[in-house]
Parts: structure tokens; sequence; C-alpha cells
């Protein structure tokens, strides 16, 4: 099992690999990492925008997580490869939300019926592929290398 350190460190040192595989504890000290520093920068610049009435500084939390993005889609799909499943899960659930962009304006202000049950049906299938991409990220890896490269549990 990696250190909480080491696993950070590894996912930022190869942030935009996408090849090979990921341990599952880098996975979910990363996970962890990230949610801590978000919600820091969450309070602490929620905190100044209203000690100071600056309401950009709120806007900084969405820069790192523009930082992160990369890194955290990488380390995602090095663990499905992990669990010898395709990074296609990912692109899956990306692909299942790009009908609401141009649906939720009209389902928001002029309440139309047909835009808010394809945005519905987006939600119920974002979810459910999000909770199915979960479920494969908490299993343990395979022993044996796969067609994504071999175990790196035997090799650290």
């Amino acid at each position: 099992m990696l250190s909480f350190p080491k696993a950070v460190k590894k996912v930022f040192r190869d942030y935009a690999v996408f090849c090979g595989r990921s341990r599952r504890s880098e996975f979910w000290w990363f996970a962890l990492f990230n949610t801590i520093v978000t919600m820091g920068l969450q309070f602490a610049f929620f905190t100044i925008s209203i000690i100071t009435g600056l309401v950009w500084v709120k806007f900084l939390v969405y820069l790192y997580s523009l930082a992160t993005l990369i890194p955290s889609l990488a380390v995602a799909v090095r663990r499905l490869h992990d669990t010898g499943r395709s990074g296609g899960w990912i692109v899956g659930l990306f692909l299942s939300t790009l009908p609401m962009i141009p649906t939720l304006p009209l389902a928001v202000w002029d309440g139309r019926i047909w835009a808010i049950v394809i945005l519905s049906f987006c939600a119920l299938i974002s979810f459910a592929l999000s909770i199915t991409i979960l479920v494969f990220c908490t299993n343990d890896s395979s022993t044996y290398s796969n067609k994504y490269g071999p175990s790196p549990k035997y090799i650290d």
C-alpha cells in the first residue's frame, strides 16, 4: 500500500499518463487529498469573500478544480485499467452529460417538458455510471498482468 504523500506525488508526477495501471491506495489517497484541499479552499475563499466583499475570490476554487482535472481523470482511467476495465467508462460518463448543456436553459427558464425529461434521463444515466465506476474503482486489482500492463501491487 502506498502512503499518503507517495500516492499524491505519484499522481501529480504521472499527471497526464492515461496508460498503465494504478493501485487502489493511489486512487483513494488522491481522492482524499483532492477533497480536503477543495473543501479547505472553498471555506477559505468563501470566508475571504464575505469579509472583504470580493466575490470573484470564490472562483479560485474553480481554478484549482481545473488544474486537477487531468490528474484526476488520468488516475481514474489507470485505476479502471488495474481492474481490467477500459478507461472508456470515464468517456461514457462525460458523454452522458453532454445533452444536458443545451437543454438546461430550456428546462429551467421555459419549463419545457421535453427538456425536463431529457435532463432527468441524462442525470439518471450519469448517476448510474458514476456508481458503476465507483464500484469498479473499489475492486481489488487482478494479480496477473492484463492488457494494460503488470500489476503495480507486486511491482512497488
